[in-house]
């Protein structure tokens, strides 16, 4: 998981580049405001969502897990926004001539990997016979 999160802090990184460079908010009140009002408004729709994940997250110690995320049901539809701000932030390096072979090999990259996590994490787990099912994660060794 950690080229997932270091793909993640980039895609962070275009994200501040794009709104500090390339949408700056001072450009929503020229004669052309309507150019980046879509990316500023998948930014407020984004922040929104995980300031919904961070109020709604309840710190229950007595439990093996501490931190129940009680509002994913609701937090679900702010998904959308924040894959588009994370492609945004990851196109962000990419050149422009070579976007459409970036968008598809991040997509057959993404179809492998959740093939991967479904036979050597989520299947093992399910049907484990040991008494602790965390022992048969393949993460874990």
């Amino acid at each position: 998981m950690i080229p997932l999160a270091l793909a993640t802090g980039v895609a962070i990184a275009g994200i501040l580049l794009v709104a500090v460079r390339d949408a700056p908010i001072w450009k929503l009140f020229s004669r052309r405001g309507t150019d980046y009002a879509g990316f500023w408004l998948l930014l407020f729709a984004g922040l929104v969502t995980m300031a919904l994940v961070i109020y709604r997250t309840d710190l229950l110690p007595s439990y093996p897990n501490m931190l129940i995320y009680s509002v994913m049901r609701h937090a679900s539809a702010g998904r959308v926004a924040l894959s588009a701000l994370l492609a945004i932030g990851l196109l962000r390096w990419v050149p422009l001539r070579h976007q459409r072979i970036f968008v598809s090999v991040a997509a057959i990259t993404l179809f492998f990997l959740n093939v991967y996590i479904i036979f050597n994490v989520q299947f093992p787990y399910q049907h484990c016979a040991l008494p602790d099912a965390l022992q048969c994660l393949s993460t874990i060794r």
